[in-house]
C-alpha cells in the first residue's frame, strides 16, 4: 500500500476543484461555441454541447473547433485550479466523464465515431497541457530571502 496521509485527502477541496474545473470548461466552451456560431450564422443550443449530432468532419467544424479550443483552455484551467501534475489525469478524466454523463442524460449514448475521436483527442490535449504547465510551475525555483 502506498503512502497516503489524511492531510492530503480533503473531499471538500476536491469537490470544489471538480466543480470549478467543470464550470470554467463549460463557460469557455459556451463562449467559443457562441463566437464560432456567431461568425458562421448558426444557432446555438444545448444540443451542441451534449449530442454527437454537430460534431462531424464535414459540416461540424465550428463545434469541433470549439471543442479543441476548450480542451486547450481546460488544460490551462486545470493547471490553475488543480496545481498538481500528478492529479491532472484524474481531474481530466473526471471532466470528460461528467461530460459523457451529460451527453448520456441529454440524448443517449453517443454513437458517432467522430464524436468519440474529437473527445478522446480533447482529453489527451487537456491532460498533456495541464501536466506540462503544472510540472513547469512545480519546477520553478523557490525564491530565497537575502538574510544579509
Amino acid at each position: 500500500m502506498g503512502k497516503f496521509y489524511a492531510k492530503d485527502f480533503d473531499p471538500r477541496l476536491i469537490s470544489l476543484q471538480i466543480v470549478c474545473v467543470q464550470c470554467s470548461y463549460y463557460l469557455f466552451f459556451g463562449i467559443v461555441l457562441l463566437a464560432s456560431h456567431f461568425v458562421f450564422g448558426t444557432e446555438v443550443s444545448l444540443a451542441h454541447f451534449f449530442t454527437d449530432t454537430y460534431i462531424n468532419f464535414s459540416t461540424g467544424w465550428p463545434d469541433v473547433f470549439a471543442s479543441v479550443v476548450s480542451a486547450i483552455a481546460g488544460g490551462v484551467f486545470m493547471a490553475v485550479i488543480v496545481e498538481r501534475a500528478k492529479k491532472c489525469l484524474d481531474f481530466t478524466i473526471t471532466l470528460f466523464f461528467f461530460h459523457f454523463l451529460g451527453c448520456l442524460v441529454y440524448r443517449g449514448f453517443p454513437t458517432s465515431s467522430e464524436w468519440w475521436t474529437v473527445n478522446i483527442f480533447c482529453l489527451i490535449v487537456t491532460v498533456l497541457l495541464a501536466e506540462y504547465l503544472c510540472v513547469r510551475k512545480e519546477m520553478e525555483d523557490i525564491p530565497m530571502l537575502d538574510l544579509l
